[in-house]
């Protein structure tokens, strides 16, 4: 019998100086991500068992789980193997916002990762945060 690899659940928060719209922009509109991640290519479609196709780093495909603007999306995070992530990934990705003062507390969760995976993801998904902070910042 094949063992299942190991899994992990990699959870960041931060709070931005920005309001909920938008912050939720910046994370669901396929323009805005397309800037700030710096992505050739990004399909979103804003519906429970719309297409998500995100092509940065990463070749990021799967369905939109959860839409509840503005306040949670969530979508399958499938990798191919190759590059960075290597045995290829099949995870979730969740994004929840909320209000906080006259910001925005973001709270991103994957959970399924590999732990291979998650190795290389907790290194740099703060510069992730720091990419996103420096757009909302820039008067998008």
């Amino acid at each position: 019998m094949l063992m299942k690899p190991e899994e992990a659940t990699l959870r960041y928060e931060r709070r931005f100086g920005y309001g909920v719209k938008k912050v939720w922009a910046a994370l669901t509109e396929p323009d805005e991500v397309r800037e700030w991640s710096r992505a050739s290519h990004v399909v979103i479609e804003p519906r429970v068992g719309g297409r998500v196709d995100i092509r940065a780093l990463l070749h990021i495909t799967g369905r939109v789980t959860r839409f509840d603007p503005p306040r949670t999306f969530e979508h399958e995070f499938i990798v191919a193997a190759g590059g960075p992530v290597e045995e290829g990934e099949n995870a979730m990705l969740r994004w929840d916002l909320e209000p906080d003062g006259d910001g925005t507390r973001v709270t991103m969760t994957f959970v399924h990762l590999s732990a291979a995976t998650a190795r290389i993801f907790v290194r740099g998904q703060p510069v992730y945060f720091d990419i996103l902070e420096e757009y909302l910042g820039a008067g998008k």
